[in-house]
C-alpha cells in the first residue's frame, strides 16, 4: 500500500463531476478519481476546514462512531476493475478490526474529518497512476 493524501480537487461543472487527486506522500504521482459533484464538494470542504451549524452527511457518520467508540484507523483504494475505483474503511472496534466496502469518495471524505490516513493498493497507483505534470493546472480547488 501507498500512503497518499487528498491533494486537490478539480471540478468539471460542464460535466457535472468533479475529480479528487490523491498525491504520494512520498513520490511524485498523483491518483486522479472522478466522483460525484457533492462528494466532491464534501472533500474540498473537508480540505478547506470548512465547518456546518449542522452536521452533514459525513459529519454525521463520523459522530455516529465517535459516539459508538469506533475509529477509522485507515483507508484504502484497494482495486480498479472496468474503470471503477473500489474503495475500503478498517474501523477499529473494542472488539477487533472490521473492513467495510466502500467507495473512494466517502471513504476518503470520512477519512478526512477522522484524521484517518489513506492509502492506495500499488497496482491501482501504477495502473491508474499519472505524472503531477501532466494534469491541466485550471480550476484547481486547494
Amino acid at each position: 500500500m501507498v500512503e497518499v493524501k487528498a491533494a486537490q480537487i478539480v471540478v468539471d461543472s460542464e460535466q457535472g463531476h468533479a475529480m479528487v487527486l490523491l498525491k504520494e506522500e512520498r513520490g511524485t504521482r498523483l491518483l486522479p478519481i472522478v466522483v460525484g459533484v457533492w462528494e466532491g464538494h464534501a472533500i474540498a470542504t473537508a480540505l478547506q476546514g470548512v465547518e456546518f451549524p449542522r452536521p452533514l452527511t459525513y459529519d454525521l457518520m463520523k459522530n455516529i462512531l465517535l459516539e459508538l467508540g469506533a475509529r477509522v484507523s485507515k483507508v484504502a483504494i484497494v482495486d480498479l476493475h472496468e474503470d471503477t475505483f473500489y474503495g475500503m474503511i478498517e474501523l477499529e472496534l473494542g472488539s477487533g478490526m472490521v473492513s467495510i466496502d466502500s467507495r473512494p469518495s466517502d471513504a476518503i471524505a470520512l477519512a478526512l474529518r477522522m484524521g484517518a490516513p489513506i492509502y492506495a493498493a500499488e497496482a491501482v497507483m501504477e495502473t491508474a497512476g499519472v505524472a503531477e505534470e501532466t494534469l491541466p493546472g485550471e480550476n484547481l480547488v486547494h
